[in-house]
């Protein structure tokens, strides 16, 4: 096997285990732990209208996605994860091709607010909810274009720790962990040379 075909391979591998990572749309409502909120994604990705909800236990909606002013795409919610106190919801959506960002949602206002990216193009996700109530994010660069070992030795990943203020207004980072660059180890065990 040569190392350009290893290194296919590893794309491959790599693609399959972060795809288990992470939970893709689910047509069902995703209810808060308290029972009171839900998200729901809404549409049909083949008529490329599709978007997600916040909605109380009623059907009444407190924020839909297409009030965002920055949205362009049509996108499901995805990795969507509760505060402890379901105060707010963290979920990952679709904000351009190869895009995926995270977004904290108040659910007693519906004050949206974005999990700012140090990073183009790359992919955040929320990852879990600290004891203290601090949301733990992920975030994967470069990512998106042409897939080769030129990418998998540039691409790295690292987590942040960020505070939500503000009643939901304002994110803030707290704690950034340092870049790791999961498969640089494996590209030079099986020869390839940095361009």
């Amino acid at each position: 096997m040569t190392p350009r075909s290893k290194g296919l391979l590893y794309i491959l591998l790599w693609l399959l285990i972060a795809s288990v990572g992470f939970g893709f749309t689910n047509a069902k409502p995703h209810t808060s732990p308290d029972g009171r909120f839900m998200i729901v994604n809404v549409g049909d990705t083949a008529q490329y209208e599709h978007h997600f909800e916040l909605r109380r236990s009623d059907g009444s909606v407190v924020f839909s996605v297409k009030n965002l002013a920055d949205f362009e795409l049509p996108s499901f919610a995805e990795d969507i994860l509760w505060s402890k106190d379901a105060e707010f919801v963290a979920l990952s959506f679709s904000t351009g091709k190869y895009r995926q960002d995270t977004l904290v949602i108040a659910t007693a206002t519906g004050k949206a607010v974005q999990v700012p990216d140090e990073d183009l193009p790359c992919q955040t996700r929320p990852v879990r909810w600290t004891q203290l109530g601090e949301l733990v994010v992920e975030t994967k660069a470069p990512f998106g274009g042409k897939s080769d070992d030129d990418l998998l030795w540039l691409s790295y990943q690292y987590r942040r720790t960020v505070r939500i203020r503000d009643g939901g207004s304002r994110i803030e980072c707290v704690y950034r962990t340092s870049l790791v660059y999961p498969y640089r180890a494996q590209l030079l065990k099986d020869g390839y040379k940095p361009r």
